[in-house]
């Protein structure tokens, strides 16, 4: 059940959700939107900065830079799971909009917990089927090894990316768009200082990549779990509100 807080944090929380019901949908359009449209734009950013640093490593550059490109495919796929799950936003504003709080805590706690289940699944499978997935998206034996090596430590941070991806546009329905754009935004400028460093730097060539996008991601879902839980924010979750309710997970999508 979810925990509602009283006295004059709770009159607080209801008077930062009460522009969600109130202000002209123009004007919340473009509050929202914006900002939104910026951070998905951001996300896009971590794979071809990857592209960018790794087509200039000596040697082996274009084998790389191939790696990524196949492999590209089965992480939109991943990552095509988290934004089918952050459909279940738009409910989260409506919830507010009408006062209905503990319903949105439910809501969220249930996307949470499904998109992390799934999450771990989806990784999973890509770790026991890394080569036959390659090979089906057209990957050579000579690249083969190169793929192997990035997608084997991309494959960690599928976790952490969906988390961010699905999780911030939640944030984003409670009216706080400009948070989820810097949430994504943190992973892109992290992933710009330690690709260059783990790449070049550390002398780790493609795995350097690999791990500099995934341990930005790490960063980014950090910060949308502390967020969740542990901020002043209209939703904050608690552990009995964040399991898995029926009712909400038909409407999730």
């Amino acid at each position: 059940m979810a925990i509602w807080k009283s006295g004059d944090q709770g009159m607080a929380q209801r008077q930062d959700m009460s522009h969600l019901g109130t202000e002209p949908i123009p004007t919340l359009f473009r509050r929202m939107a914006i900002p939104a449209i910026i951070g998905q734009l951001a996300i896009l950013a971590n794979n071809f900065l990857d592209r960018m640093y790794v087509g200039h490593i000596e040697g082996w550059g274009g084998e790389s830079l191939t790696a990524i490109g196949l492999s590209t495919p089965i992480l939109l796929f991943t990552t095509a799971i988290a934004s089918l799950m952050a459909g279940g936003s738009p409910w989260v504003a409506i919830l507010l909009g009408e006062q209905k709080v503990e319903q949105a805590h439910r809501m969220v706690g249930t996307s949470l917990t499904f998109l992390c289940s799934i999450s771990l699944l989806l990784a999973i499978a890509i770790g026991l089927f890394q080569e036959e997935l390659l090979a089906g998206c057209g990957t050579s034996p000579e690249i083969m090894p190169y793929a192997k090596i990035y997608l084997g430590i991309i494959t960690w941070g599928i976790l952490p990316t969906n988390l961010t991806i699905g999780m911030a546009q939640f944030l984003t329905g409670q009216g706080m768009t400009k948070l989820g754009m810097r949430i994504i935004g943190t992973s892109v400028l992290l992933n710009l200082l330690l690709d260059p460093l783990f790449i070049f730097g550390f002398g780790w060539g493609l795995r350097g990549a690999a791990l500099a996008t995934t341990l930005s991601m790490t960063v980014s879902a950090l910060q949308v779990v502390r967020h969740l839980f542990f901020s002043r924010h209209p939703i904050q979750l608690t552990t009995p509100n964040s399991a898995l309710d029926p009712h909400w997970l038909r409407v999730c999508p």
